[in-house]
């Protein structure tokens, strides 16, 4: 079974089957490495590679693919995640927000453009102006506020990210440990 992949009896987490009294190799330190030449390195090493589990590993069960389809940790509600904050309520907010401002400058540049055409009217020239700074103004304003939401959604999706690679770590611990 040595260097098998196999499921944990009790958790049914798939892991690599390691000899627990084998001794680890040396921790590698870089004292006493020099390089060849005062600007001439070797070329890093690739960096591992990691083999994703098919489903054929699993025994008839669905691999876990999304973190929405993870297991929790806490095994609590929604609701509890909510309170704990481990879910935000951010990200949907800021969806909700970004909508209504959206309807808010429509309404605004429509103001601006029915003013426009009123001051055009009485025979003034700064009617087109106002036309044209309603049109390209509310339309750069909704770029602009779709861009800040985008923004601070992709923090929010780093967080889940990082999230769960800790989730990963943890359950990667607890299996070989």
């Amino acid at each position: 079974m040595l260097g098998k992949q196999v499921k944990c009896p009790q958790c049914k987490n798939p892991f690599i089957a390691v000899d627990p009294n084998a001794v680890p190799p040396p921790a590698t330190s870089w004292e006493g490495i020099t390089p060849k030449s005062e600007f001439a390195f070797d070329a890093p090493a690739p960096l591992p590679t990691t083999v994703e589990p098919s489903r054929e590993d699993f025994d008839d069960e669905k691999a876990p693919a999304r973190p929405s389809e993870r297991p929790r940790k806490s095994g609590g509600s929604t609701f509890v995640d909510y309170l704990l904050f481990r879910r935000m309520v951010t990200p949907g907010v800021i969806i909700v927000l970004f909508y209504v401002g959206v309807v808010a400058l429509i309404i605004g540049g429509i103001i601006q453009a029915v003013s426009g055409v009123l001051v055009l009217i009485h025979g003034s020239i700064w009617g087109i102006l106002a036309l044209l700074g309603a049109l390209f103004g509310t339309i750069l304003a909704i770029l602009l506020l779709r861009i800040y939401c985008e923004v601070v959604a992709v923090f929010f999706r780093i967080l889940d990210n990082v999230r769960a690679i800790n989730e990963k770590l943890d359950a990667g611990v607890k299996t070989q440990g």
